[in-house]
């Protein structure tokens, strides 16, 4: 066989002398299929939605494999899971099902690398085939199964999805992309995207994404970030098939943080401790709508070279409500936006006390440009220690005064769920250039140091600067 016949990347995992056996073509002869009803293909007008009720494979499964079993709707479905809660398993059969509900149509299945194709998902299809009664055929040259689906043959593709490049002229009614988050977070989203634009044939058209968390990579941008298709979560505690000593040998072996993540499935910081720990996306999200009555703004910001971040709240019977966020180039374009956005409102400013050096132009400092914004600034002349402004922060976290508009605020919402401590240092880690987490989260810092103190604070005037002063509590 010639060699310029094979696939790359399949090469290396093929002995020589079973060349010939896969070289073959694929013929099947038509059989009639008692697992399936394909009668609808033929009209129409058929509800797609239906297309369960046909499938009659035996398939004991779990409370959270149905979920994704009974969608059949949703185009980007995923699962993120822990350890041991069988996501390989669930998307193997829902390559059965969407094979059975897309006959003649090609459908693509990913691991991170091909190791993992042929350790991992291979075998666990290749069992599903089985058990779902089909005839196939697995081409080692090509990496595809050919599938014979009510006497039509179909076409599995199996590839590596760091090689996503290689899937070009497919046309797919289904792509599975198993361990998504396994791959690096900039590979994983960018081949995301490239398939995602190659489904488009079938009856049933889903994008199947598992994985286990492994911090706030790929998955978590799709799906909570992005808030693309439905998320499902599984913890491994909810197998009741694993070995009794499972689980127990999980929480022997991993932190608490990472529990969180292999056990629960959750989205966690995998490399510290979370400085905001006790955020809660969910639990801390309030919709907010300015009303004539807002007429007092507060905000929160952070100077830094090439750029400004600035947060928006309101005060209501105690409680601080952030409802949006800005990222300027500099001082001016900030002091611009507030005058062009809250007129007639009383502005409020916590900023960075730095601002008092004359950093954005020769003749001015930064929080007198902001003055000219008729802004009253609520800051002394230093910054607040950064663990007392934190535990402000968290203090109103967890008593319930700080709430966030986290879909005007994705940024920082992101910020809280993300910023760790520094290994070395112990202190809330800091990043480089403008508009990173740590600028976000200070500009949240310094507003709720001033709204709320963990110690008792007054303010005098003074040309409009407010004076911050802490006193014995």
């Amino acid at each position: 066989m010639p060699a310029d016949n094979l696939d790359p990347e399949w090469a290396d995992y093929i002995p020589v002398d079973d060349l010939a056996d896969y070289m073959e073509p694929v013929e099947f002869a038509p059989v009639n299929n008692a697992l399936y009803n394909y009668d609808h293909l033929s009209d129409t007008t058929f509800d797609t939605t239906l297309l369960d009720n046909t499938i009659t494979v035996d398939m004991p499964m779990l409370p959270y494999q149905l979920e994704m079993m009974d969608d059949t709707t949703t185009k980007i479905l995923g699962m993120v899971a822990g350890f041991g809660s069988g996501k390989t398993y669930t998307v193997c059969k829902k390559a059965m099902q969407l094979l059975s509900l897309n006959p003649g149509c090609d459908g693509i299945i990913t691991e991170p690398n091909y190791p993992l194709l042929i350790q991992v998902l291979l075998p666990e299809m290749e069992k599903a085939l089985n058990e779902a009664g089909y005839e196939w055929i697995f081409k080692k040259t090509e990496g595809i199964y050919y599938v014979n689906v009510n006497g039509q043959t179909t076409r599995i593709i199996a590839k590596s999805m760091e090689n996503y490049d290689r899937l070009i002229g497919i046309n797919a009614a289904w792509i599975i992309a198993d361990e998504f988050d396994t791959t690096k977070e900039h590979i994983a989203y960018a081949a995301f995207i490239k398939l995602l634009g190659r489904l488009r044939a079938g009856w049933v058209r889903q994008f199947v994404i598992v994985g286990t968390p492994e911090g706030f990579q790929a998955m978590y941008k799709i799906f909570v970030t992005e808030q693309r298709g439905h998320l499902i979560k599984a913890r491994t505690t909810q197998n009741i098939f694993l070995p009794p000593d499972f689980v127990e040998t999980l929480y022997d072996t991993y932190p608490p943080n990472l529990v969180e993540a292999y056990i629960n499935g959750e989205f966690i910081n995998m490399h510290a401790e979370n400085v905001f720990s006790y955020f809660d996306r969910e639990k801390h999200h309030a919709t907010v709508t300015l009303g004539k009555e807002d007429k007092s703004i507060w905000f929160g910001g952070d100077f830094n070279a090439g750029g400004c971040v600035t947060l928006q709240a309101i005060r209501q019977n105690g409680k601080t409500y952030i409802f949006g966020e800005y990222e300027t180039k500099d001082t001016f374009e900030t002091r611009d936006t507030l005058q062009h956005d809250y007129k007639g409102c009383h502005l409020y400013g916590c900023f960075d006390a730095t601002g008092t050096k004359k950093t954005s132009n020769a003749s001015q400092s930064d929080l007198e440009i902001l003055g000219e914004a008729n802004v009253s600034l609520m800051m002394g002349q230093s910054n607040p220690h950064i663990m007392d402004s934190v535990l402000s922060v968290n203090n109103a976290l967890i008593h319930g005064d700080l709430y966030i508009d986290t879909n005007k605020c994705p940024q920082l919402t992101r910020a809280l769920e993300q910023l760790a401590y520094d290994e070395v240092t112990q202190m809330p880690e800091k990043r480089t250039g403008p508009g990173t987490i740590d600028d976000y989260t200070d500009a949240l810092r310094y507003l709720m140091w001033v709204v709320n103190p963990v110690t008792k604070i007054s303010f005098s005037s003074y040309n409009g600067l407010g004076q911050l002063n802490k006193v014995a509590a």
